[in-house]
């Protein structure tokens, strides 16, 4: 047990750790080029990811480089440091500083914990004079289901959410069921494609693919940008004809069932906000290059009666409730400057967001202090052999 404890609280086991996630940083930022932020992060930093095989290439040649997780690898440093850094550390008054400056560290370990596994991000893009109240998923899917009036607008929503998503592609071609105790049909969903697109078969040009009404959905190669790709599955209810469900449909598929008319959609998810969004105007200026240069979003922030204007603009984010709104892009592209604009704001939902800033102000006050102490010692020292002189 003694070697145990020396193995995790040793300044070695430190080093190893920082210079695994020194390599874990650097492989992922190669492979971004090529596959994405968000598909390498999941990669390299998910708590399901055991292990890592880096694809770094020399002419051709993958090298075969086995690291263990990242996630894992700062599961362990914080072990190292708590143990280490905090409880095993000889105490005294000249290691106050040094003990500090390892809580914060171990506070900026403990906030990338609680944003991998409670964080959610999504994005609201609103035209001016343009009001919402919920932002929308950048990677999480649903299917949504409505029950309509006769105006053709939704009574009732019933969602079957990303946990949903996650068991039809698992399932690869066998159907999984989805039912809800107030449908009166049930939805066999398989065949689930990450970035796919509808096209017109002939009866046997599909092959072993599903059709439905003389289309077929066909796999595409995978946008570098996750929230790029068109999600799409095939679905035979328990009523009615078989149909194909696609991000990037223009309207649901409806079943009439008993009279009633139920609106069909595979969608990002939405998450709803405790406040509504209304943009008043939005402003962008680029270099010459066409470089961004400065956006601008004058909004209102609606509570009930209560209404506050607020300026979101570049690196100038606006946080209330838990909530983060980052003027993110704009649209559309190529626009003229008499076209109607609108604004993309990222929403982040992230119970650890001002961790990292407590982390550095911790860690800097702890080595301030500690520096502090240590010089203050030096020049008693020097002044007490000039006076022994």
């Amino acid at each position: 047990m003694e070697k145990i404890i020396k193995f995790l609280t040793s300044f070695k086991l430190a080093c190893v750790l920082l210079l695994l996630l020194f390599l874990h940083t650097w492989f992922m930022t190669l492979e971004q080029v090529d596959n994405g932020l968000y598909a390498s992060s999941l990669k390299y930093f998910s708590w399901k990811s055991l292990y890592v095989i880096p694809d770094f290439r020399i002419n051709g040649k993958l090298l075969p480089i086995i690291l263990p997780g990242a996630y894992w690898v700062c599961v362990a440093l914080f072990i190292n440091m708590l143990a280490g850094g905090v409880i095993k550390i000889r105490k005294g008054w000249k290691k106050i500083g040094v003990i500090i400056s390892h809580f914060g560290i171990l506070l900026l370990l403990l906030g990338g914990f609680i944003t991998h596994h409670f964080e959610t991000r999504g994005n609201m893009a609103l035209y001016e004079d343009e009001s919402s109240n919920f932002a929308q998923h950048y990677h999480d899917h649903s299917i949504e289901i409505s029950l309509l009036d006769e105006q053709g607008l939704a009574q009732e929503i019933y969602l079957f959410n990303n946990d949903f998503i996650s068991a039809i592609k698992k399932a690869g071609t066998e159907a999984v069921t989805l039912t809800h105790t107030e449908l009166p049909f049930t939805l066999q969903a398989s065949h689930y494609l990450k970035n796919c697109r509808p096209r017109q078969v002939g009866p046997v040009a599909a092959g072993d693919t599903p059709k439905a009404d003389g289309y077929a959905l066909f796999a595409v190669t995978d946008e570098t940008a996750d929230e790029a790709n068109f999600n799409g599955c095939y679905v035979n209810p328990s009523v009615g004809e078989p149909f194909l469900l696609f991000t990037g449909a223009y309207n649901p598929h409806v079943i009439n069932h008993e009279g009633k008319n139920y609106a069909i959609a595979l969608r990002k998810s939405i998450w709803k906000m405790p406040f509504t969004i209304k943009l008043d105007d939005f402003n962008a200026e680029f270099f010459q290059n066409g470089l961004p240069k400065r956006f601008e979003s004058y909004i209102q922030r609606i509570e009930g009666t209560v209404s506050n204007q607020v300026k979101i603009y570049m690196n100038h984010p606006m946080r209330y409730q838990g909530y983060t709104f980052f003027q993110a892009s704009w649209g559309p592209q190529g626009s003229k400057p008499t076209d109607r604009l609108f604004t993309v704001f990222e929403v982040v939902k992230n119970p650890s967001d001002q961790w990292p800033l407590y982390s550095i102000l911790v860690t800097t006050a702890g080595l301030l202090l500690h520096f502090g102490v240590m010089l203050t010692s030096f020049i008693l020292r020097q002044t007490k052999q000039k006076k022994a002189q």
